[in-house]
């Protein structure tokens, strides 16, 4: 159990935190932006009445990352230019290559239940995250905390368990293709972020499993 030491210790409680830069203001408002008229969209469905329970819990993601970007801390260390794009393809390609197709009622059942228990990991691990979110490699302070106290890298855990979810709502080689590539850019990026942020080996030690546990 991690307890009194440096590694316990929430970024908020630390003290010599930087302010943000103008540069970093406007990129974390451009990205809140974006993340808000996500929600807008879901938010807009549910008015409509075409939503469904789902798509709350879709609405609360985007409104978390949307105000969790805005408030989130300046980063210690940032990841090269390069990892960025990377960072940003891999967030983004998936929601554009999963698609919906005909399904079977028995695995779309399956599917539903496996993508509701996902989402409700998603919210809890971004709220444990809060203003360490992100997307690119970068140290905004190390979290070991709520969800994190028992796996590295929940966040990353419960999205692909939400699209494993949704292929096996929707099979089709187009959704397997999806989740196949956005495994591929978690596993590079766990990568990189476990190599920037200060203290990660004593947390790694703490804190065996970072996806799967007793697997990996």
């Amino acid at each position: 159990m991690i307890n009194e030491s440096a590694l316990a210790t929430r970024p908020e409680e630390n003290d010599n935190e930087r302010l943000k830069s103008r540069g970093e203001w406007l990129f974390d408002a451009a990205t809140s932006f974006l993340w808000a008229a996500f929600a807008a969209l879901y938010l807009a469905k549910l008015f409509r009445a075409e939503g469904n329970n789902l798509d709350v819990g879709l609405t609360i993601y985007y409104v978390l990352a949307a105000a969790f970007f805005l408030l989130r801390r300046a980063p210690k260390r940032s990841g090269q230019a390069e990892q960025t794009v990377v960072a940003v393809v891999a967030v983004f390609l998936p929601l554009f290559l999963l698609h919906p197709a005909p399904s079977r009622a028995f695995f779309s059942t399956i599917g539903l239940i496996v993508q509701a228990i996902a989402l409700i990991g998603i919210i809890i691990s971004m709220i444990s995250l809060g203003r360490s979110l992100s997307i690119a490699p970068a140290d905004r302070g190390l979290v070991t905390h709520g969800m994190y106290h028992w796996l590295r890298h929940p966040l990353y855990a419960t999205e692909i368990l939400f699209y494993t979810g949704y292929l096996l709502t929707y099979v089709s080689f187009r959704n397997l293709t999806g989740l196949i590539i956005a495994l591929i850019f978690v596993v590079v990026r766990i990568h990189w972020e476990e190599r920037i942020i200060d203290h990660y080996d004593a947390y790694a030690y703490t804190v065996k499993w970072r996806l799967i546990p007793y697997i990996w």
